[in-house]
């Protein structure tokens, strides 16, 4: 019985563990955009302000 509750709590903890990490992966991922958009932008002035 103690083997089952346990495999449950780290079935239950793994499960958490994901959700979490690509919850954490969508919002790295969004930012990464976003500076990427910011960096496409700041080369697109610069090379604006360079012709």
């Amino acid at each position: 019985m103690f083997e089952i509750m346990v495999f449950f709590f780290f079935l239950f903890l793994i499960s958490f563990l994901f959700r979490e990490a690509s919850v954490l992966l969508t919002k790295v991922n969004f930012l990464y955009s976003e500076l990427l958009k910011l960096h496409s932008i700041n080369r697109g002035q610069m090379t604006f302000s360079f012709s």
